[in-house]
């Protein structure tokens, strides 16, 4: 069975009900696996997400989410909940809305750097909290001043417009569109329109094994 993936349909959805299929224990550590779930596994760049379950007045927190095929693996400490038994689930929401906010500003970096370099084009993403960065192939046509002046000023202008982003499917890929920009395939979770990013800043750019990073 597949689980069914409710962090994809609404990034602001922080509680929810599911059943547990599966219990299993991996290199010593715990996990349980749901129908459906709202806790994002960790990939694409993005940290998991982390909370709590609650079931039969217990709780359990939830450590660390990763996928396993088809399926999603929540690692966990605390009591196990039974096969069969409804849970209820609670996200950490600060932070979701941080991985979320960081998530959505690689991509807006990405599209705006794509759009003002000809011959960039973003090969990777970070979005962890302890540094994040976007890498692009491709050649820097000004000098790496210039170019943290005019993106960090484009951001700034695009984050002000509070375009939305929006969330499709196209030939069973989800894709993100945000504003004007060209829409991308993610699986992650993102802010509802640019505005709630906040402040975003380029703070660097380097050429790393042939790559060049842009840290934000």
């Amino acid at each position: 069975m597949t689980v069914k993936k409710m962090y994809e349909m609404d990034t602001y959805l922080f509680e929810s009900e599911a059943v547990v299929t599966a219990l299993g224990e991996e290199e010593g550590k715990k996990f349980f696996q749901l129908d459906q779930s709202i806790f994002y596994p960790q990939g694409g760049g993005q940290p998991s997400d982390t909370g709590t379950i609650h079931f039969d007045a217990k709780e359990a927190s939830v450590d660390f989410v990763a996928k396993d095929g088809e399926e999603i693996r929540h690692y966990f400490s605390g009591e196990p909940p039974a096969i069969g038994e409804v849970v209820e689930l609670v996200v950490d929401q600060k932070n979701r809305l941080e991985n979320a906010n960081s998530h959505s500003a690689g991509h807006l970096l990405a599209s705006i750097v794509e759009g003002s370099f000809s011959t960039m084009k973003a090969v990777k993403g970070y979005h962890f909290p302890n540094g994040s960065y976007i890498e692009f192939e491709g050649q820097l046509e000004v000098e790496k001043e210039e170019a943290i002046a005019l993106v960090n000023q484009k951001l700034c202008q695009a984050i002000s417009s509070k375009w939305p982003v929006e969330i499709s499917e196209m030939g069973g890929v989800r894709q993100i569109a945000m504003g004007p920009f060209p829409s991308v395939a993610c699986g992650g979770t993102h802010v509802a329109n640019l505005e709630q990013i906040g402040r975003v800043v380029v703070t660097k750019v380097k050429r790393k094994k042939g790559r060049i990073r842009f840290s934000y």
